[in-house]
């Protein structure tokens, strides 16, 4: 806001003077405050007094005073900007400007920061003609798509599950699919046809009657998409009528009803929704127990949507609000919120009266790039890196959400691995029969794994590999060209998906394994997981994914770091906490109890 800019110059300039107090000032003097001519001075000067920020009378005539008088405090201005800001979803802006006024404002920043936390949490509005409860949570990561077919971070899943539903949901607790958009299914013997029957009156959030039509156009849709893989074994799809599809298999399936309860076979309005993935609605449109009611860059606002069909959410409103990572320890301090969810990116500490629930979330690897010509490309130096590396002492180190170290996808894997002195030794054996010459490897990953990366950094420098790093925007992280040319990318691989999460991570054109992974070691993928779809038994199922494991550690294709867990932090007065798979809570089934005095 440059109007903003100008007048905390003039207050600057003439800070002696205080509010409300008026003094004879040469329209000279207040073009060199404000850095500008006369006549510019005086365009200036009436946006202020339009704004009511200053009374001002120019002098009349060469040589006479005008009479200025200050009407606004310039704490209040900036911190009225800042929560304007905040309130539009630009807190990064807000931060920005309260960074580069902190030397002359020293306290506005404590004084945002305490506006900040009584802005978060639970909020009701008690009116005569309304009842509305709002939830308002921070979050730590930025939101880079609400399209189900462009689905990659766990956040945007989540979300986009608030907002879309799949033909049928999967209880990963009990290992049963309930019914969603379809309220009933059968298949053939040889589980190669497939009938749904779809609920009548399910209405998206436009008003429109969702019907077997948007199924089969969603599936479609998928096609185009780096999802297409969950719908290879698609060979056709018929429209019986309106409430009735049936799909034909090329092949059977065992995880077909897996894959079409997954977060991007959601299913969308065909008549907003083009086949085409490229752009997406500024307004998302699904049938889900929330819809989208305002959407910025760093902000996303639902509502609850009254007609849904499975039962209207308790909490009227949430508003996700990100906030920057460098400011969640700050922010976050005190008790501001009555749920947080902690993926790593804050440092917070739990408040005594409040609940916690965690579990293994996810684990940290860095892939090798196998399609870039280079010292990556010997199979010596990836076991060195693996050997030389205290897996221990980077979960003792850099603490947080880091629990233990890690070898391979799941905790439960065997392993031999070893991270003490003879690990060492022989890392450094490897080291030299490899070859490397000193030259320097590219690690690429967002601010959320910085700590580690640099971790990485100075403990490889000791071991004589030299790492240069590189923290890029999370949305960057997606852009072919990077990935390409990254030597390594650290990233976090979630596990509590299960087995179709695995399957994306070798199939899905978004994933940095498959971009990664070189021809063979991707047809062997490709092998093992056609293998493993045939299969009607999940141990079977595992025990095929196992081989694909055991390959990966073989080849030494991916560097493991260390499992991390998800925490969510709750006021005991907010119900149904519950962490999804994703890492996050389904708003729909959180209510707040009240308080009442006894």
């Amino acid at each position: 806001m440059r109007v903003l800019d100008d007048y905390l110059l003039l207050r600057k300039a003439f800070c002696h003077i205080p509010v409300d107090q008026p003094f004879q000032v040469a329209m000279q003097e207040l073009a060199d405050a404000l850095y500008c001519s006369s006549r510019n001075a005086k365009l200036l000067l009436m946006k202020m007094m339009e704004l009511q920020w200053i009374r001002f009378a120019s002098g009349k005539g060469r040589g006479h005073m005008s009479l200025l008088t200050f009407c606004m405090d310039a704490d209040e201005l900036l911190l009225a900007q800042c929560k304007k800001y905040a309130e539009n979803g630009r807190l990064e802006a807000a931060f920005v400007l309260l960074n580069r006024y902190a030397n002359q404002h020293s306290s506005l920043k404590t004084t945002f920061l305490y506006w900040l936390t009584q802005y978060f949490g639970y909020q009701v509005a008690d009116q005569a003609e309304a009842y509305r409860e709002t939830l308002k949570l921070p979050i730590f990561r930025p939101i880079h798509t609400l399209d189900p077919a462009m689905a990659f971070y766990a956040l945007d899943a989540h979300l986009i599950s608030q907002i879309f539903n799949t033909l049928l949901e999967y209880d990963h607790e009990t290992d049963k699919f309930l019914p969603g958009i379809a309220h009933a299914w059968e298949a053939n013997g040889a589980k190669t046809e497939w009938t749904f029957y779809l609920r009548k009156g399910i209405r998206f959030h436009h008003g429109r009657e969702l019907t077997a039509a948007d199924v089969i156009h969603s599936l479609r849709r998928l096609r185009n998409s780096p999802h297409k893989w969950l719908t290879n074994a698609i060979e056709e799809m018929t429209l019986l009528s309106n409430y009735l599809v049936r799909i034909q298999l090329n092949k059977p399936h065992s995880l077909f009803l897996h894959y079409l309860s997954y977060v991007p076979a959601s299913i969308v309005p065909a008549d907003l929704y083009s086949l085409s993935v490229d752009a997406e609605l500024v307004q998302p449109v699904g049938s889900g127990a929330y819809r989208v009611a305002k959407r910025t860059s760093g902000q996303c606002v639902l509502t609850a949507y009254d007609h849904y069909f499975q039962g209207r959410a308790h909490i009227d409103e949430i508003e996700l609000l990100q906030v920057p990572e460098d400011c969640g320890e700050m922010l976050l301090g005190k008790e501001p919120n009555l749920l947080l969810i902690r993926t790593g990116e804050e440092r917070t500490t739990m408040p005594k009266t409040w609940e916690g629930r965690n579990g293994i979330f996810g684990a940290t690897l860095c892939t090798f790039n196998l399609n870039k010509p280079g010292i990556l490309q010997n199979r010596s130096f990836r076991q060195a890196m693996s050997k030389l590396l205290d897996r221990h002492q980077l979960v003792t180190e850099l603490a947080g959400p880091s629990i233990s170290p890690a070898y391979a996808f799941h905790p439960e894997t065997k392993h031999a691995a070893a991270d003490n002195a003879e690990s060492k030794q022989m890392g450094q054996c490897l080291l030299q029969q490899s070859g490397y010459g000193g030259e320097t490897l590219h690690l690429y990953t967002y601010h959320r794994h910085a700590p580690d990366a640099r971790w990485l950094q100075r403990e490889y420098e000791k071991q004589g590999i030299r790492l240069e790093i590189h923290i890029v925007p999370w949305i960057e992280m997606m852009r072919k060209e990077l990935v390409e040319q990254a030597d390594l990318i650290l990233f976090e691989a979630l596990l509590a998906e299960g087995i179709v999460r695995m399957i994306e991570y070798f199939q899905s054109s978004f994933s940095f394994i498959r971009q990664h992974a070189d021809k063979s070691l991707l047809a062997f993928a490709d092998h093992c997981i056609a293998a493993l779809l045939q299969e009607s038994e999940p141990a079977i199922r595992e025990a095929k994914l196992q081989i694909l494991e055991e390959k990966i550690s073989e080849e030494q294709a991916f560097l493991f770091l260390a499992y991390k867990t998800v925490d969510s932090l709750s006021h005991p007065s907010l119900k149904n906490v519950k962490l999804h798979p994703r890492g996050w809570v389904d708003f729909q089934k959180l209510w707040f109890q009240p308080q009442f005095d006894k």
